[in-house]
């Protein structure tokens, strides 16, 4: 017995053809339409999926070329990117920059082992967060260094930001298994207000500052305006506590 059979005419005269079709055929037809759906559909999903892969990775990247693997915190690269552009900027507004010294980490770092001072960096990094202002930049600039950058932030609240994070630090007890070690810092600040300034003579002026701080004592604030020797004296640097009983 036949399958049922339908017949059509496409075209007229010489050149019309004559089509005929089965109800094997349609099936048949249908059935490969779903699977080129299907397929189609799939393919799409795929590369969906690839393109959001390849995104986050790209994103992964772009994070881990900007940001301290330890800490979170952007890195030096993105740190001075960051300050090239608000010194570019600069006559919308003064500009502070802190850079931040720990006092005494190789005692934890050598004492305890660099677990420890991994641990006591993450910890550090989270108070300097807590205290900066929402459009200020944290940095871990390498080893126990830390920078700031303040836009269209004045002298005088440079340093009292400055003396708050000096602060912070000192109340700051940083414990390891059963040793509490006291915390403290080394801060420079530059105040900048002359755009033709460049990014190395921020940097160098305050790292000069930082350096200073720790000369006349540690646990202070040392202040760049371009002038020398403009200091703000903090208390005598803490001790580490020795072990707990």
């Amino acid at each position: 017995m036949h399958a049922n059979r339908f017949s059509t005419v496409l075209g007229e005269g010489s050149r019309a053809i004559k089509v005929t079709l089965t109800c094997l055929n349609i099936a048949t037809a249908a059935t490969l339409i779903l699977l080129l759906i299907w397929h189609t559909r799939r393919l799409v999903q795929q590369r969906q999926a690839f393109e959001d892969a390849l995104y986050a990775e790209k994103e992964r990247l772009a994070w881990q070329a900007s940001h301290d693997w330890l800490t979170g915190l952007a890195n030096r690269r993105a740190f001075e990117a960051r300050l090239q552009s608000e010194l570019d900027n600069v006559a919308a507004g003064p500009l502070g920059l802190i850079l931040l010294d720990l006092d005494e980490f190789k005692s934890v770092n050598d004492g305890c082992g660099h677990l420890a001072g991994d641990r006591l960096l993450c910890q550090i990094s989270t108070l300097l967060q807590r205290d900066r202002r929402p459009h200020d930049m944290v940095a871990r600039l390498g080893g126990d260094e830390f920078g700031l950058i303040l836009p269209q932030c004045s002298p005088f609240d440079a340093m009292d930001l400055a003396e708050q994070l000096r602060r912070s630090l000192e109340l700051f007890s940083f414990a390891w298994d059963d040793r509490c070690f006291a915390v403290t810092a080394s801060i420079g600040v530059a105040c900048i207000a002359d755009r033709n300034i460049t990014l190395e003579d921020a940097m160098r002026r305050a790292d000069a500052a930082c350096y200073r701080a720790k000369e006349k004592g540690r646990n202070r604030v040392q202040v760049d305006r371009g002038r020398p020797d403009v200091v703000v004296v903090a208390p005598r640097p803490r001790e580490a506590v020795a072990a707990r009983g």
